[in-house]
């Protein structure tokens, strides 16, 4: 109990330091994300999932809109919207999802213009490029198993090694076979050859019509058996 006190305490320092440099270099734009609930997300029996999805819009001029904005929170993620609604009903009970980390790779809110919102990928790319050291600063704080990159993971993979100094593996199910007919953008799993964790899964966003989020849980339950292979991309 004391270590997952600890380790709580020390997320929410390095976050909260992290969004002041956010404040500094993003001014009224900076969009804060982080964990919905810290105790919650670092209790041992936990497996601890990041969300890690694309950005936020909020009218031209606001304050931008944050997921988290207080670090030391008891939180949780509410159907407010199409993503947040398939997060909690893939992962959460009775309409609510604590427990996790939630965050986007852009840490600058969009304009929305007209209440119309549209990732585009050159955009996203260069917010991502910008933003890239705050994106691994907060993962390496969070410290996850899973990490679930909905429409991002093309953004992270080349700098997995760099990040982790090692190279990372597609994970093959040996007796689970269904779960291998996936093609690699819509659901697989990525880990390095020496080491269980972190496993970054590779799926679509939660807000398009052909997501696989309800197939995650079962995902992980087949990962934790140890009934897998790796093979190198």
């Amino acid at each position: 109990m004391v270590n997952i006190l600890l380790e709580s305490i020390e997320y929410i320092e390095k976050q909260l330091s992290l969004n002041k440099e956010l404040d500094n270099d993003h001014k009224n734009r900076a969009s804060k994300d982080g964990i919905f609930y810290p105790d919650k997300y670092f209790a041992l029996e936990s497996k601890r999932i990041v969300f890690v999805l694309k950005e936020t819009y909020s009218p031209v001029g606001d304050n931008a809109y944050s997921p988290v904005l207080n670090p030391d929170n008891t939180d949780s993620i509410r159907g407010t919207n199409r993503a947040s609604k398939i997060l909690v009903n893939s992962f959460g009970k009775e309409g609510l999802l604590s427990g996790v980390g939630y965050m986007n790779i852009s840490k600058k809110a969009m304009d929305l213009v007209d209440g119309k919102t549209n990732s585009k990928g050159s955009s996203l790319r260069k917010s991502y490029l910008r933003d890239k050291k705050y994106v691994w600063k907060q993962l390496k704080a969070m410290n996850p198993q899973y990490v679930i990159c909905g429409g991002t993971f093309g953004y992270l993979w080349k700098d997995l090694k760099s990040v982790y100094g090692s190279l990372f593996y597609r994970v093959k199910f040996i007796s689970n076979q269904k779960l291998n007919s996936h093609s690699d953008t819509r659901l697989s799993l990525w880990r390095m050859k020496d080491k269980a964790y972190p496993v970054f899964i590779q799926t679509y966003h939660p807000s398009c019509p052909r997501n696989v989020f309800k197939l995650i849980p079962e995902v992980i339950r087949e990962y934790e058996k140890g009934d897998t292979e790796l093979k190198l991309y």
